[in-house]
C-alpha cells in the first residue's frame, strides 16, 4: 500500500506492474516458466467434486469448540507471533506454511462468499499450538491432520490447539471451512483500506500490507511464503484472475463457472490477488520462459504502454537478473483507484492512472519491478519497506533513461534538491502509519543513486543482481543489503549507504 512519489492525485500501492492479456477460453491463461522448469502450465485440473459445504454468514462467533481454558491456549503457549512491531500480531513463527488450497464460492449480487482452505504446514517448533491469521469471517469447522482440535476464534486469529503436541518438523494440514458477507471485508492499515473489495460490477482483493487475513486464514506475514491452488467460483457470465497461471475452468452446477489458477513460485500472502468481473482477458503470450497476460476492463486507454511489457522486463532484466517468475501481466479495473498495486505476477491498476502514456509506462515499470524487489526479494519487517520502493523508483528513472527522456543524473539531481529542502529525511523505519510516505520512495532512490556513483557501473549492477539471487524466494532486511554492499562494494560503499539511510541531512559526496 503506499503513498507516492508522484503527484497527489496518483498513488503507487506498494507497486509492481503487470501485462495483461485478454483471454478468450478457459485454460487460455496458462504457460511455462523456464526453458529448465519442468513444470508446464495449461495442465487440466480436474475440479473439486463438490464445492465449498455452506458456512455461516452470520457475524463471526466465538468460535469456541471447547473450553478456552484449555492448557496452551490458557497460557499463551501458541507459537509465537512474528513480532513485526508494525503488525505485531500477525504471523507466526512456530509454522512454516508450504502450499494453501483456497476454493472460494462467491455471489456477486449478496457479497456472500463460501469457502474452504487446505493448508499445508510444517511445525518450526515442538508445537502444542499456533495461530492463524484471520478477521472478520465465520468459521464453522477446523480440522488438522483430519482430527477435530480445540479452537478459539478472537478479533483477529484462529488460536489452534493440538491434540497431542508435535516436535519440529512435524508435517499438518490444516483444514477451515469459513466465510460470511464479503460486503466492508476490509480494515484501514497504513492510510489505506486493505482486504477484500465488493461492488456492483464485482471484486478485487489489496493485500498490502495485512489485507489476506480479511479473506483467507493465513500466517500473513512476508517472511513466510507459500505456494497457492485458488479455485473460485462465480456466475458463469463473469471472469476470474488471480495470481499464477490459470490451470483450469469447469462449469459447476446452477450455471456458474470454476476458475482454478496455480501460483507455483514463493509467494507472501499479502501478494495473492482474486479480481471478479467483466474483463477482457488477453491471449497469452510466451515469451523468454515468462507467460504474458493481461485482463483489462472494457474501454481501458493505455493499452499501448501495457504492451511494451515485454521490453521493459527484458530491459530490467539486464539490471535486476531474470525475471523470477512464470507469469506477469496487468489486470485494470472498472474504476478510479488512484493507486497502482504489484500483486504477484498480477499489478492492480484502475483506469484513472491510464491516461497519460508516459506516466502509465513509469507506473507499469514501477509495479514490474516490484516482481524482483518486494515479492520475490520480500521484506524482513515492514520498517524495511524503502527496500521495496527505492528499488521500483530507481527502476523507473533508469526506464526514463532508456527511453530518451530524462537521464537518471538528472532526476536523482532533482530528488537531491528538494532532499536539501527538507523533503527527504531517514527512509528508515518510517512508522507504520507513513510506511508509504515520499521519503521512502524518494531518498531510497537516492540511497542507490548514491552507491552507484560511488562503486561505478558494474560493481552496482553486480550488488542488484547478487541482492535477488541470494534472497530470491525469501526476505531480507536493511542489515542484510547493508552487509552484501560491504562485500561487494567495501567499506567505502557501505559508509556511503549508511549515510543516506539514516542522515536526516542530505550526505556530502555521491
Amino acid at each position: 500500500m503506499v503513498a507516492s512519489p508522484y503527484p497527489a492525485d496518483v498513488r503507487l500501492r506498494g507497486v509492481c506492474v503487470v501485462v495483461v492479456i485478454a483471454l478468450v477460453t478457459g485454460c487460455a491463461w496458462g504457460g511455462t516458466r523456464s526453458d529448465d522448469d519442468p513444470i508446464s502450465a495449461g495442465t487440466s485440473v480436474a475440479a473439486p467434486a463438490t464445492v465449498p459445504a455452506t458456512v455461516p454468514t452470520t457475524a463471526p462467533t466465538s468460535g469456541v469448540r471447547s473450553a478456552p481454558t484449555s492448557p496452551a491456549l490458557a497460557t499463551g503457549e501458541v507459537g509465537p507471533d512474528v513480532g513485526d512491531p508494525y503488525h505485531p500480531s500477525l504471523g507466526n513463527t512456530g509454522i512454516d506454511a508450504l502450499h494453501y488450497d483456497l476454493d472460494l464460492v462467491y455471489d456477486p449480487v449478496t457479497s456472500v462468499m463460501e469457502a474452504r482452505a487446505g493448508i499445508d504446514l510444517r511445525a518450526e517448533t515442538d508445537l502444542a499450538a499456533f495461530d492463524l491469521d484471520l478477521v472478520g469471517l465465520a468459521v464453522e469447522t477446523v480440522t488438522v491432520n483430519g482430527a477435530a482440535p480445540s479452537y478459539v476464534v478472537t478479533g483477529d486469529e484462529i488460536e489452534i490447539e493440538l491434540a497431542d503436541p508435535v516436535v519440529a518438523g512435524t508435517p499438518l494440514r490444516v483444514e477451515v471451512a469459513y466465510g460470511g458477507p464479503m460486503e466492508g471485508a476490509t480494515v484501514l492499515s497504513a492510510g489505506f483500506e486493505v482486504g477484500w473489495f465488493s461492488r456492483p460490477w464485482g471484486s478485487f482483493v489489496v493485500g498490502e500490507p495485512d489485507g489476506a487475513r480479511m479473506w483467507f486464514p493465513a500466517d500473513d506475514h512476508p517472511t513466510d511464503k507459500a505456494t497457492y491452488t485458488v479455485a473460485v467460483t462465480v456466475p458463469a457470465d463473469l471472469e476470474v484472475v488471480a495470481t499464477g497461471v490459470l490451470t483450469g475452468t469447469d462449469v459447476v452446477d446452477g450455471g456458474r463457472r470454476r476458475w482454478t489458477y496455480e501460483a507455483r513460485d514463493p509467494t507472501a500472502s499479502y501478494l495473492l490477488s482474486v479480481v471478479v468481473g467483466d474483463l477482457e482477458l488477453t491471449a497469452p503470450v510466451t515469451t523468454g520462459g515468462v507467460v504474458l497476460r493481461h485482463a483489462l476492463a472494457p474501454g481501458t486507454r493505455g493499452r499501448g504502454a501495457v504492451e511494451r511489457t515485454e521490453e521493459m522486463i527484458d530491459f530490467l532484466s539486464g539490471w535486476f537478473g531474470p525475471y523470477p517468475f512464470e507469469a506477469y501481466g496487468v489486470v485494470v479495473v472498472p474504476e478510479a483507484l488512484g493507486f497502482g498495486l504489484e500483486n504477484q505476477t498480477l499489478s492492480l491498476l484502475g483506469p484513472d492512472l491510464m491516461a497519460d502514456t508516459a506516466a502509465t509506462e513509469r507506473l507499469l515499470v514501477h509495479e514490474l519491478a516490484h516482481q524482483w524487489a518486494g515479492n520475490d526479494v520480500s521484506v524482513e519487517r515492514w520498517s524495511d519497506i524503502w527496500l521495496n520502493e527505492g528499488f521500483a523508483t530507481y527502476a523507473e528513472w533508469l526506464w526514463s533513461e532508456h527511453t530518451g527522456a530524462a537521464t537518471t543524473a538528472e532526476l536523482a539531481a532533482a530528488k537531491r534538491a528538494e532532499a536539501l529542502d527538507g523533503a527527504y529525511p531517514s527512509p528508515l523505519d518510517p512508522g507504520p502509519d507513513d510506511m508509504f510516505a515520499p521519503t521512502v520512495y524518494g531518498r531510497g532512490a537516492l540511497v542507490l543513486d548514491a552507491l552507484r556513483l560511488e562503486m561505478g557501473d558494474s560493481a552496482f549492477a553486480d550488488l542488484v543482481r547478487t541482492w535477488i539471487a541470494r534472497h530470491g524466494g525469501s526476505s531480507a532486511s536493511t542489515d542484510d543489503f547493508l552487509e552484501l554492499t560491504a562485500e561487494i562494494g567495501g567499506a567505502a560503499a557501505e559508509e556511503v549507504a549508511v549515510a543516506w539511510l539514516t542522515s536526516e541531512s542530505v550526505p556530502e559526496g555521491p
